[in-house]
């Protein structure tokens, strides 16, 4: 640790963690490699959100997230990301109920507009996931697919609901330098400050 700087809060970090021989014994019990921020440092901890979580971590598995090992690549991340075999051919008739719904809600509160997710509208997905949870609940005994007068079964508004909750937790997942980067341009174009108090990624930007 001699030849690293010391973390500070909001430093966005790479982590490269294996759990110990014994997994009730460590902070988590699968690896993780990957980008995160710190919350708090400790003598020896540090304590990094990890998309919904937050996980102390030994200040020897974390470093500054320039530092990323070359070996992590974007090919290799996404050939651990089969979303075709992974997802489409999982889920191909619940997607389509998924889609179908999507043009609902688009013609809806974007009547006339190009398909797009307006995040800022109804985002109340866990109070609403349940709501359509209970609809189903009250109508599966006729019908699994019970749908409301427009047709899309209450399961597709579920999982809607479901996928929208996580994709917005996932928006708030830590970036690499250069998305954060990006993310910082879109703010002040936006009238914002920054997105970043990350030293290193604003020196960045002052160069360009």
């Amino acid at each position: 640790m001699a030849d690293r700087a010391p973390f500070y809060c909001t430093q966005h970090v790479w982590v490269d963690y294996e759990p110990e021989a014994n997994p009730s014994d460590s902070v988590l019990p699968h690896s993780y490699h990957g980008f995160g921020i710190v919350v708090q440092v400790g003598k020896d901890l540090v304590l990094v959100s990890i998309g919904a979580r937050d996980v102390w971590f030994k200040h020897a598995s974390v470093r500054d997230s320039r530092e990323k090992p070359k070996q992590v690549n974007e090919a290799a991340r996404r050939k651990a990301t089969p979303v075709f075999s992974g997802v489409l051919a999982y889920f191909p008739d619940a997607l389509e109920e998924i889609a179908k719904l999507s043009k609902i809600g688009n013609d809806q509160h974007n009547p006339g507009q190009t398909l797009h997710w307006a995040k800022e509208k109804s985002t109340d997905e866990p109070d609403a996931l349940v709501r359509h949870l209970l609809d189903y609940a009250r109508d599966r005994a006729k019908d699994e697919l019970a749908a409301d007068t427009d047709g899309v079964p209450h399961l597709a508004r579920v999982a809607w609901r479901a996928l929208a909750l996580l994709q917005r937790a996932c928006d708030k997942r830590p970036k690499s330098a250069e998305q954060v980067l990006e993310m910082d341009r879109h703010a002040q174009a936006m009238g914002a400050t920054t997105y970043t108090d990350d030293p290193g990624i604003l020196s960045k930007r002052e160069v360009e």
